[in-house]
């Protein structure tokens, strides 16, 4: 039997005025959520964050055209021609050095030699851009991330060539020359400390990498005087101002809350789903997590970034629908700087601990330091710390060699034994600086 028509109204008021109370929680509580983000990005900037693009541009200071060494660093750096051949190392085809302690053979001085001559002007437009005090590269983030790739590649294959620079003329037992290459690498890595991208951070964090091994393989080759020594240690442990990490973050932040404005018909289909929130949310409260990491001191760092790492990690594993998507897509790529961060700073401490050892070894009579305390307080007021335990850094004395190392990312300490190649392997290495000369 059919219901009768006020039955029927009756019950039609009900699901209607239930539907009415379901739409308008709802409504409520993206409201409410629309809020919270809306907090959220008030507490970056009370915090100095910039969240838009067109704050990320003022972010990244302006410089005076007159100061600005970065277009003409540039401009020479890009003049570089290299013509790879199988006998050039670092850049050539076979990219990678000889043994720290075995000469370099006949064709590889040849070849380095006729690169060097064919770049004569360009690395002396390289030397001369260094010199100047400021550098701002010419990024417009207003309009969006427009780096340019080849500004990038550009920067790389100068820190190449300066690492090539000082481990040559340290073949040629020219210590001075290559004491003045490796300051220039350090300080090209510099002009990269401010510019607030992930990428340019990394970019940063190789050329240090190279600068490590090659004044590696310098002390093991050539004979330095205690003047380039103390401007090496000088350089390696001088503390810097910016904290590079932290505005690579932050740049990213930006584009991460750029990257979450889609087109008007993807927001609503999105927000009827309840994604679009969600998302955001997660997205700010990683990132919030991530510079508040970046802002900790050594060796905190990989403690304050597991919870992050761990959220990510379970957030890969939901359904699509109730995965935050884009967030999924974004932070994963950012996992891997905290620790070229901490290992790019392991190895300037070391290599400045190794300067300090040269200058010992100087001052008494060709004899190493039977242990790091010797070192101090002539040397520096105590020995720097491993990033990665926070104990100070290693030195053991061999016979006729000693070895500078950090503990690395396993924390154990392997007695400085050598670096293990592969990734993997060197995850479970220490950081060594070995010294092989008598």
């Amino acid at each position: 039997m059919p219901p009768s028509p006020a039955r029927f109204f009756k019950l039609r008021h009900k699901v209607t005025l239930g539907l009415f109370i379901c739409i308008a929680l709802f409504v409520a509580s993206r409201f409410v959520r629309g809020s919270a983000r809306q907090r959220a990005l008030e507490k970056f900037r009370a915090a100095g964050y910039p969240t838009t693009l067109t704050e990320l541009d003022a972010w990244y200071p302006a410089v005076p055209d007159e100061q600005n060494g970065a277009p003409r660093l540039l401009d020479a750096a890009t003049s570089i021609r290299s013509e790879k051949t199988e006998a050039l190392p670092v850049i050539g085809w076979k990219t990678l050095t000889p043994p720290r302690n075995q000469a370099w053979a006949p064709e590889t001085l040849r070849d380095t030699q006729a690169y060097f001559a064919a770049n004569r002007e360009s690395l002396a437009s390289l030397t001369k851009a260094l010199e100047f005090p400021r550098f701002r590269f010419p990024i417009n983030f207003k309009k969006g991330w427009t780096v340019a790739d080849s500004d990038r590649l550009a920067l790389q294959s100068a820190a190449a060539s300066l690492s090539l620079k000082a481990q040559y003329e340290a073949e040629r037992g020219d210590g001075a020359a290559a004491a003045q290459a490796l300051r220039d690498l350090q300080r090209l890595a510099r002009t990269l400390e401010l510019e607030p991208t992930s990428i340019s951070q990394m970019v940063r964090y190789g050329a240090q990498r190279l600068g490590f091994r090659a004044a590696e393989r310098t002390i093991n080759r050539a004979s330095l005087s205690e003047a380039d020594l103390a401007m090496l240690q000088q350089i390696f442990l001088e503390p810097r101002p910016v904290n590079g990490l932290e505005r690579g973050l932050a740049g990213e932040l930006c584009f991460g809350i750029d990257g979450f404005k889609l087109p008007p018909t993807k927001i609503a289909e999105m927000f009827f789903l309840g994604i679009d929130g969600l998302d955001f949310e997660f997205f700010l409260r990683r990132m919030d997590e991530r510079l508040a990491t970046a802002r900790a001191d050594f060796p905190n760092r990989p403690s304050l970034s597991k919870p992050t790492e761990d959220a990510l990690a379970a957030a890969a594993k939901l359904s699509v629908l109730r995965q935050p998507i884009i967030s999924v897509m974004i932070l994963p790529t950012l996992s891997g700087i905290f620790e070229s961060d901490t290992r790019a700073v392991a190895q300037l401490r070391i290599a400045g601990v190794a300067m300090a050892v040269e200058r010992f070894r100087l001052a008494h009579d060709g004899q190493l330091p039977e242990n790091r305390e010797q070192l101090a307080p002539k040397f520096f007021a105590s020995i720097p710390a491993d990033p990665f335990n926070g104990q100070p850094l290693r030195y053991r004395k061999l016979e006729r060699a000693y070895v500078v190392y950090s503990v690395g990312k396993d924390l154990k300490d392997d007695g400085g034994y050598d670096f293990k190649p592969g990734p993997k392997e060197r995850d479970k290495s220490d950081i060594t600086f070995i010294v092989e000369r008598p």
